[in-house]
């Protein structure tokens, strides 16, 4: 384990649901917030006047390369916000449903209207940030096997499912795109996945859901348990 990894029991665990509080408080002048919901792999459409904040699964935003090859950019889980403003290069990104996922639609009006809103919007940007460190961290380890580990069990702090097993993943991702997660071919990852199967450490269910297992979460360096324990520590408004 890394010397700066987070103590698991400082973290909020996997599968609890995002804390919309701040919602309700909101006097919204327009009426209540749109709330949209999006099937895994469908596009999610973005615009200037607005943004949407993710109440329940993941958004992953992808560019191509000249080469071909797709590069993850970001990753944006439950209580982070997403929208035009906040993609670089609009046009050379895709942004998709990683995973069946409830979006929460807010207009830029209100959120310089609420002073409120606006603080929980913040918030999740600094959760965005903490993320993308933690996706930099994880793409710069040398072996492909503990970039799997690590993105794996990012994945279920941000979205999973626990059960007897373990901490099963919503959704049914492919080798296809945990490779562009971690920026490697698919091979390497078909192969690493043979690996942590034998080794106990992973299951894969008739459904095609992934179920990891608490001895990996916790052997793991928690890249993105750190990067959620310091969002949680942000200090709040007065």
């Amino acid at each position: 384990m890394s010397e700066h990894a987070i103590p698991l029991q400082d973290v909020e665990g996997p599968g609890v649901a995002p804390d919309t509080g701040a919602f309700r408080a909101v006097g919204w002048a327009n009426g209540p917030p749109v709330t949209a919901c999006y099937k895994a792999g469908q596009a999610i459409p973005l615009a200037w006047d607005s943004l949407w904040l993710v109440q329940r699964g993941l958004v992953w935003v992808r560019t191509a390369q000249w080469s071909g090859s797709e590069t993850l950019v970001a990753l944006v889980g439950p209580r982070m916000p997403i929208g035009a403003m906040l993609v670089p290069e609009r046009g050379a990104c895709a942004v998709h449903a990683l995973t069946d996922v409830q979006l929460t639609r807010v207009a830029w009006q209100e959120v310089h209207r609420q002073p409120q809103l606006a603080w929980e919007l913040n918030q999740g940007s600094v959760r965005l940030l903490l993320q993308l460190e933690a996706l930099n961290a994880i793409k710069g380890l040398r072996r492909v096997i503990d970039r799997l580990q690590e993105m794996l069990v990012l994945l279920v702090r941000q979205c999973g499912q626990e059960s007897a097993e373990g901490v099963h993943l919503q959704g049914r991702l492919t080798h296809e795109q945990l490779a562009v997660a971690i920026g490697c071919q698919r091979v390497a990852v078909t192969k690493c996945f043979t690996e942590l199967k034998r080794a106990g450490l992973i299951t894969v269910g008739a459904d095609r859901r992934v179920c990891v297992s608490r001895e990996l979460v916790h052997r793991t360096a928690l890249f993105a348990v750190a990067a959620d324990t310091h969002a949680q520590r942000a200090v709040g408004p007065a």
